[in-house]
């Protein structure tokens, strides 16, 4: 192999910042898999970090802050557009070895709330919320023991291919096949995960049809009956803050749903708001 094989401090002399070299060989010495490969060659700049895609670089993004703090001028900066905006350039070099490091403000506006107006405070707390309350939904779903996807995924079911190309490991796909009602076939006809229809809900619950029923009857404070037509269901996960309880629904979503429905599919939005949660059956009908 024609690679040159350094210890990571020596990538000061490559032109990687000294806390970049210093943070990243701690944090590869702490990873216990062998997953995380480090080598070396010409086409970036003689570094290329070759890691597991769900490991994180957060503890580098923030120990590198008091260097960030000298480069950007956080004065200029109260929103978060303003942040991406201010995204990329700040660590050059290093960023051919962490690309998150080219997302290092808008990172750091998230950590630092202080920096941001009050307005952008509060818009990045209610997504923070709405991300809290998705996790919460996933936790509920694992541990009724059904199955769920992303829904995006459900465009698999009409891929012959599918479960021969790909690793499906995490999920039942013969399973999540019957589960999609094949009327959607059509709807969905010329995308793919990659350009899915915009509007479809978060999530495609989908397992023994009894079971799917209790698991979403459940989960409104009401506790209602939920009856399907197939053994899945696709849920829309929505969080407000609003003191009258609304949620958000997108033109997409308002657009498409309907689409679901007419076709023969079960949509559910569950929301979570100030008095509680709740599920409702997608009341959507087509815009004229």
């Amino acid at each position: 192999m024609d690679h040159e094989l350094l210890p990571l401090a020596a990538l000061v002399d490559r032109g990687i910042e000294r806390r970049v070299a210093i943070e990243l060989a701690d944090w590869g010495l702490a990873t216990r898999n062998r997953s995380h490969r480090v080598r070396f060659d010409d086409d970036t700049f003689g570094v290329t970090l070759r890691f597991d895609p769900n490991s994180r670089f957060e503890p580098l993004l923030v120990a590198l802050e008091e260097e960030l703090e000298t480069r950007v001028d956080f004065d200029t900066i109260d929103t978060v557009a303003k942040a991406e905006a201010a995204d990329g350039g700040h660590f050059g070099i290093a960023a051919r070895v962490v690309p998150a490091l080219d997302r290092s403000v808008s990172s750091y506006v998230r950590r630092n709330l202080d920096v941001l107006s009050e307005q952008s405070r509060r818009i990045v707390l209610a997504n923070r919320r709405g991300q809290s309350f998705e996790d919460s939904f996933e936790q509920r779903v694992a541990d009724a023991g059904v199955e769920f996807v992303r829904s995006v995924l459900t465009l698999k079911a009409f891929d012959e291919t599918a479960h021969v190309n790909a690793d499906y490991r995490d999920w039942d796909y013969p399973a999540l096949c019957e589960a999609v009602p094949d009327a959607l076939e059509s709807l969905f006809d010329g995308h793919t995960t990659n350009t899915p229809p915009t509007g479809l809900p978060d999530y495609f619950v989908y397992g023994e049809q009894g079971d799917v029923e209790a698991f979403l009857s459940g989960l409104g404070d009401d506790e209602e009956t939920v009856s399907l037509s197939h053994a899945g269901a696709f849920v829309e996960v929505k969080h407000t803050t609003s003191k009258d309880g609304r949620v958000h629904i997108n033109g997409n979503q308002r657009n498409f749903i309907p689409k679901l429905t007419d076709a023969g599919a079960d949509v559910f939005f569950y929301e979570g708001t100030p008095d509680g949660t709740d599920l409702r059956r997608s009341w959507l009908t087509p815009r004229e």
